[in-house]
């Protein structure tokens, strides 16, 4: 549920008045902004319905892309002269931190 998760993607206008960093707020609500934006654009009425099932409105969307963020890992990578970023998706990574 978005109450049991700690992303600041899901942070209300209340959580960011209480935030010291201006600059932290804004590229919150940019994140926020981006996402909604998003979600706007390809989940409109004209998108297959097995599609607009997985997110049938912006609050599980946001969420799920949130959740989504906690398991991702970027990284830089060369190969020859090309540099290039890598998007991982890894499963289980917000369990990294727990002892079993």
């Amino acid at each position: 549920a978005a109450d049991e998760c700690s992303s600041l993607l899901l942070a209300t206008e209340d959580d960011l008045a209480e935030l010291q960093d201006p600059d932290l707020v804004s590229t919150i609500r940019q994140q926020q902004k981006r996402v909604l934006e998003f979600w706007e654009k390809n989940w409109h009425s004209g998108v297959l319905l097995k599609i607009k099932r997985l997110a049938e409105d912006p609050e599980r969307f946001i969420w799920a892309v949130s959740i989504a963020q906690t398991r991702c890992i970027s990284m830089q990578t060369r190969i020859g002269a090309l540099v290039q970023e890598l998007n991982m998706m890894i499963p289980y990574a917000d369990m990294l931190n727990h002892s079993f």
